[in-house]
């Protein structure tokens, strides 16, 4: 009678981890579709938050995104996609990419009418399993542009290319936001290059 125990709690341990195995590949597909979702809720609220700097300063994006946690317009918490290595920063600290931002900034100088297709800010394709990744646009939209585009997106953007030539098939993530502002356009170079 002992044997017959033995054996079926092996049996549904062997069932237990094979439902395990099958699983968890669902649950963490999930979880990342969840991070994918938020940094795109988090690049729009950034995105919010530079036009509204805009239309109530000079008509141009901020130098970096320091301006807006000091303005409190954002915080912390908003500058680091769940999917990527960094954690957020505290009060006070220097954003610097890699350590307490997932975000590349491009916007510095921008006008708030930019050519919609212009870059403002976007995250390196080694977030979400390097399915892809997120770009903030001028007109406050984010787009998820899949990995082999969003790279050549990136090389358009490092070798100057704002708005990049590149017509990516992108997956629309948000709508634009509408705050007009006007001023210069200009496109900064590329300042990191993931």
């Amino acid at each position: 009678m002992a044997v017959a125990g033995l054996a079926m709690g092996v049996v549904a341990l062997f069932i237990s981890l094979l439902s395990l195995n099958v699983w968890l590949p669902v649950i963490l597909h999930g979880r990342e579709a969840a991070n994918r979702t938020d940094c795109a809720q988090k690049l729009q609220s950034i995105g919010q938050a530079l036009r509204q700097y805009a239309v109530n300063g000079d008509g141009t994006f901020p130098p970096d995104l320091d301006t807006l946690i000091d303005a409190g317009r954002i915080d912390y918490e908003q500058v680091v996609c769940r999917s990527a290595r960094e954690s957020a920063g505290d009060e006070g600290d220097v954003l610097r990419f890699g350590e307490n931002l997932s975000y590349i900034y491009l916007g510095k100088g921008i006008s708030a009418d930019a050519p919609p297709g212009t870059v403002i800010a976007y995250e390196p394709v080694s977030n979400h399993d390097r399915d892809g990744a997120h770009f903030l646009l001028a007109d406050g939209s984010v787009r998820f542009i899949l990995q082999t585009e969003a790279r050549a997106y990136i090389d358009a953007l490092n070798d100057g290319i704002n708005p990049p030539a590149v017509q990516p098939t992108t997956l629309p993530t948000t709508q634009p936001t509408t705050a007009p502002a006007t001023g210069p356009t200009t496109a900064p170079a590329n300042p990191a290059n993931p």
